[in-house]
């Protein structure tokens, strides 16, 4: 019976010393994360070179994205904190590696000081560690300092795989440069939490800003005396306007926030608000970008907004250039962002400093012409040099050949005194004796009212569901069904889009049209603000294909057709293609014109 047991024992201790070796293997195994990173040569920097490689001073690539800046008074120092996603082969895309932080003195060069916040690689660690596992996904942290507690402490955005998640986390430490403790993360105020910032108020009074219910609405959520957890008020801004990463200044005494609109991995048009108190109410004035790309946020997304040092009332606007095929090489745009009478402006530089970049800004100059004729811009404008207003003499540059195209085209201004050349023109090219022009959402653009100015339209609104028209007595419009939404994003014509989302082949937009009989042509003006390459469509004109199997283009581009019209009806219909697989790749339509 005493050898039976002894047998036993020593079985069963064999079995617990195989486990713990199996259990330290493992953990071992997964501990080991080298992470894939280029060397280069370290570099001494005097500027800012936005989209470049911006190496440390261990000649990496820094990984800070989605990132956000401190200032700590303690040791006089900038600490930049952001996503690393330097990968190892095999790793989880977009898992947690850790958030990276970097110091600084002057803005330029950075220090590398390690992860404030390590991914946690215990296969069996529970909640609240199993946050931050690697198949975990742990975005755009953000860190300020509480005088109270003395702690630093970071928020940042806690998900699953499949973003359903959606969550806010938070993490403490008593040194800038961690290691912070994670605590845990929560749906704010019960509801979905993804992109996110902070924003500490001159009293000491801090703010969650997030964006929620599936992305169609930000809140601003008011902290607690230690900042760990919500205070129970909020409010509800921009709603159901899709708004994310947003990026929040004081000013003058006034609160200025920055948004993008949610396009995934693609770039698309910031905006921006103002407010007198944080909880709004908050008024909408545009996009703050100016010159090439300004549609795209100079092809980046709002991540922070940092004062700029020893120059009052200007601020660097941080954004990331995102690349979805390899992360930990998105890079990095860093732009001066200032105000000119109260309005914020972001300009783009391909290199600037912040002592030497001159400040020189002009308002947008927009004209309207029809094809083929000169464009009236004015020979003199207003600039301001460094605050002060004079009028300069200018010429202007801009390509001739679209003047026979349909749509909206740049210009540049050579301002001769100055020796300065700005992108500020705008030319929209539209066609004479228009009958219909229909910008394909409710709100009513500039062009809509530009046009509707100068032609005798046969729609008294910018666009409506198929019937008589109140105003006209004409019949027009789309064929209204369950699926039938707009987007609208009224920046200009092609911007705002009505789509279909049924996810059926054959099914799309249609409208409609009554006209007098007559040979007239049709403008179809397309535009993809998400540039999905497998939005496959096909366009039809009185029931002829025009186009099939094409991919709705992610540049803005018009379609014109010679159409006869025999039945005093005219169709226009843009449907989804048996190639779009893809159940996001609803068919987009951005205007339509018909000319005589």
């Amino acid at each position: 019976m005493k050898k039976w047991i002894l047998a036993l024992s020593a079985f069963l201790v064999l079995v617990l010393a195989f486990f713990i070796y199996n259990r330290a293997h493992r953990k071992m195994v997964i501990t080991e994360i080298t992470l894939k990173q280029e060397e280069y040569e370290v570099v001494k920097y005097e500027s800012f070179k936005p989209g470049e490689l911006w190496i440390d001073d261990q000649g990496h690539h820094i990984q800070a994205h989605g990132g956000g800046i401190l200032y700590d008074e303690k040791t006089k120092k900038y600490y930049w904190y952001g996503e690393n996603k330097a990968y190892p082969d095999h790793y989880p895309r977009n898992g947690v590696i850790g958030m990276s932080c970097y110091s600084s003195t002057d803005l330029y060069n950075w220090k590398y000081e390690g992860l404030a916040l390590s991914a946690v690689t215990d296969p069996d660690a529970g909640y609240p560690l199993s946050d931050l596992k690697p198949d975990r996904v742990f975005e755009r942290p953000k860190v300020i300092y509480n005088d109270k507690t003395k702690k630093y402490v970071m928020w940042a955005h806690i998900e699953s795989p499949d973003y359903s998640y959606a969550r806010a986390g938070v993490a403490i430490s008593d040194s800038p440069t961690g290691p912070f403790t994670y605590l845990g993360s929560e749906r704010p105020n019960g509801q979905m939490s993804r992109d996110m910032t902070l924003f500490k108020d001159d009293d000491g009074t801090a703010y969650l800003i997030y964006a929620s219910e599936h992305n169609r609405t930000l809140y601003i959520s008011k902290l607690t005396d230690d900042y760990l957890k919500q205070s129970g008020e909020y409010v509800r801004v921009f709603i159901d306007q899709s708004r994310e990463a947003p990026a929040i200044i004081k000013h003058e005494g006034k609160y200025y926030m920055v948004t993008s609109a949610c396009t995934g991995w693609a770039p698309n048009e910031a905006k921006y608000a103002v407010a007198d108190n944080i909880f709004g109410p908050w008024t909408e004035i545009g996009n703050p970008c100016i010159g090439e790309n300004a549609h795209l946020t100079f092809y980046s997304q709002s991540t922070f907004i940092l004062p700029m040092p020893n120059q009052k009332g200007r601020y660097i606007f941080m954004a990331d250039r995102w690349n979805p095929k390899n992360l930990g090489d998105s890079r990095y745009v860093w732009l001066p962002l200032d105000f000119y009478d109260g309005k914020m402006v972001i300009e783009y530089f391909d290199e600037w400093s912040m002592e030497n970049t001159k400040r020189v800004y002009a308002e947008e100059i927009s004209v309207n012409t029809t094809l083929n004729t000169k464009p009236g811009l004015p020979h003199t404008i207003d600039v301001l040099v460094e605050g002060e207003k004079g009028s300069y003499k200018v010429e202007w540059e801009y390509d001739k050949k679209n003047l026979g195209t349909i749509g909206q085209f740049k210009a540049n201004a050579k301002i001769l005194d100055l020796n300065v050349t700005k992108q500020i023109g705008k030319i929209n090219v539209y066609p004479a004796n228009l009958i219909y022009f229909v910008d394909c959402a409710p709100d009513e653009s500039k062009e809509y009212l530009e046009v509707k100015k100068t032609n005798n339209l046969l729609n008294s609104v910018s666009d409506k569901a198929y019937g008589v028209d109140p105003v006209t007595g004409k019949s027009w419009g789309y064929e209204k069904t369950k699926d039938i939404y707009a987007y609208n994003e009224n920046t200009d014509m092609f911007s705002s889009v009505r789509a279909d989302e049924s996810q059926v082949a054959g099914n799309g937009v249609k409208y409609k049209f009554e006209v007098p009989n007559g040979t007239y042509k049709v403008y179809v003006g397309l535009h993809d603000p998400w540039a999905n390459s497998g939005r496959y469509m096909n366009l039809e004109v009185n029931g002829e294909v025009k186009e099939k199997d094409f991919v709705c283009p992610a540049d803005k581009r018009t379609y014109i057709y010679d159409v006869t019209v025999n039945n005093g009806e005219i169709t226009v219909d843009v449907l989804r293609s048996e190639k779009s697989t893809n159940n996001s790749h609803a068919p987009l339509v951005s205007f339509i014109m018909i000319g005589k």
